[in-house]
């Protein structure tokens, strides 16, 4: 499966173990209550060990042990979840995590605003493709609320007079 990272199409290099799997070889992702369990067990792990987020896990549990993953995959099993928003902005700006945080079961209308709260990584929900992804990112060209990526609001391009930017098309009333 392809996934999207940097808003690039890359061949997937990871594996979701499910909780009674075996740890096999390779780069793998736990839950994190297995994360939390058998943390120890991973030393000396000749692959890469990510945690998987569900919306619920709270992500205290996690904070402490952010800075030796690989990555931190976040669940979006259903369209009107949205958790994993909050669990990556606090990533990001509260914990300063730098690794790559995935979003699981993109969609292509929610892409953009993953990657503003700080996703950088995709893995498509199954009725998508990383393809249909990509044409997600650029679909709104202003922001009206601030995020992680620190781009320009168009209320502030407005107080800035910098109308000409926003090429909008407005009427007079």
């Amino acid at each position: 499966m392809s996934v999207i990272i940097n808003r690039k199409i890359q061949d997937n290099q990871w594996s979701h173990l499910p909780d009674d799997d075996p740890v096999v070889s390779g780069d793998v992702t736990v839950s994190l209550g297995r994360w939390i369990r058998d943390r120890e067990s991973y030393d000396g792990y000749g692959g890469r060990i990510g945690v998987r987020l569900s919306p619920g896990d709270a992500l205290d549990d996690l904070v402490p042990f952010v800075d030796g993953l690989g990555l931190i995959a976040l669940e979006f099993d259903k369209f009107t979840e949205g958790r994993g928003y909050s669990q990556a902005y606090l990533l990001r700006e509260r914990h300063g995590f730098q690794g790559e945080i995935r979003a699981l079961g993109a969609r292509r209308d929610h892409v953009m605003y993953m990657e503003r709260c700080g996703i950088d990584a995709f893995e498509p929900a199954p009725q998508e493709t990383a393809g249909q992804l990509l044409g997600g990112f650029d679909e709104i060209t202003e922001r009206y609320q601030p995020s992680h990526d620190r781009i320009p609001l168009i209320f502030r391009k407005r107080a800035r007079g910098t109308r000409d930017e926003l090429d909008l098309h407005e009427t007079s009333v």
